[in-house]
């Protein structure tokens, strides 16, 4: 795509997208549990935790829809050519990264063998994530609702949060993360 500049943000390529028009990435990976379609910053939110936790405990809860996205979003990116999903999934961390880098290259980033795990509601900009993280702790699930505060977290821990958690899609993903 000629208008897609390798070096944006997976943010602002989302809110991009997102003005012109398009709601999010279409594929089977792409579904809530209702049938209806994930938001563009969903998906990648999805995206973005799936990356962030490869090797915590919990990244298996977002690795299928994780690895089924990424393929879906490198169709799109390259123009809806074929894409074999195998070969994207063996390296999706690394083929990802290449086209927004900073998803690893957040400077407060979880660190490697955290104590324990905490989940990050009503996230704001992520003070309270900072404050779990400086014990220790590993975010594995964040949300928040406003656009600026969502960019300035995605911008300051490379995951992009979930959206309004007053929305039956985001509740249901805590419920299934923690198999409540």
């Amino acid at each position: 795509m000629a208008s897609y500049k390798r070096t944006s943000s997976l943010f602002d390529f989302c809110t991009c997208k997102a003005a012109q028009g398009v709601l999010g990435v279409y594929d089977q990976h792409s579904l809530n549990e209702d049938g209806t379609v994930m938001a563009m910053l969903d998906q990648a939110a999805v995206i973005s935790h799936f990356l962030q936790l490869d090797k915590s405990s919990f990244s298996s809860f977002f690795k299928n829809k994780g690895e089924g996205l990424i393929c879906a979003w490198k169709s799109f990116l390259d123009g809806d050519k074929e894409t074999d999903a195998n070969s994207v999934s063996e390296s999706s961390p690394l083929y990802f990264s290449s086209f927004f880098s900073d998803v690893v290259k957040a400077p407060f980033r979880s660190i490697d063998k955290p104590k324990f795990s905490f989940i990050d509601l009503f996230a704001g900009i992520g003070g309270f994530r900072m404050a779990m993280q400086n014990l220790g702790g590993e975010c594995v699930f964040s949300s928040e609702w406003d656009e600026q505060a969502r960019k300035t977290y995605y911008s300051n821990y490379g995951d992009v949060p979930f959206g309004d958690i007053t929305k039956e899609s985001t509740k249901q993903m805590i419920i299934k993360l923690f198999k409540i």
